[in-house]
């Protein structure tokens, strides 16, 4: 008594070979969910003297299933990890940050830029503490993109 086995050989072949093609487009479609979702939560995380730093977080794509969340801002880098005493911030930088903040000198003699002045005596002496906003946005996200990977290689392989 036996049993054979066969397969429709030219189905198993046409499946192999799309198989690539649907791999990368579902893992390329879960990059870009991956991404914005990070990214997303990157604006709502960051710290909002103005919708400057919030507004310029964007996704790029950087090469093959590769995606890049960041901001061009300069000072990012500062908001997400502080800086040490000693730093220097440019005196019309803070002018235009207490302006978007509505803050008004405590002295009635002192003008925005004696206060801009104050300002940046105390980042000089004490730094900027640091108000992490890409770390724990990644963070947040990392077992939602693994699942989105794998989700999307699992249905690659099912069709």
């Amino acid at each position: 008594m036996r049993i054979t086995v066969t397969a429709n050989t030219q189905d198993v072949i046409f499946d192999l070979q799309s198989w690539p093609e649907r791999l990368f487009h579902r893992v390329d479609t879960a990059l870009d969910t991956s991404a914005q979702m990070i990214a997303r939560d990157e604006r709502e995380l960051a710290a909002k003297a103005s919708s400057t730093l919030t507004n310029s977080i964007k996704v790029s794509r950087s090469g093959f299933m590769q995606r890049v969340v960041g901001t061009p801002v300069e000072y990012a880098k500062y908001v997400e990890h502080g800086s040490k005493r000693g730093g220097n911030p440019p005196i019309q930088s803070l002018v235009d940050w207490i302006r978007n903040k509505n803050m008004t000198p405590d002295d009635p003699e002192d003008d925005l830029a004696d206060l801009a002045f104050k300002i940046q005596r105390s980042i000089r002496a004490k730094g900027i503490k640091p108000q992490p906003f890409r770390q724990p946005a990644f963070e947040q996200n990392t077992d939602t993109v693994h699942d989105l990977v794998k989700r999307a290689i699992q249905g690659a392989w099912h069709g």
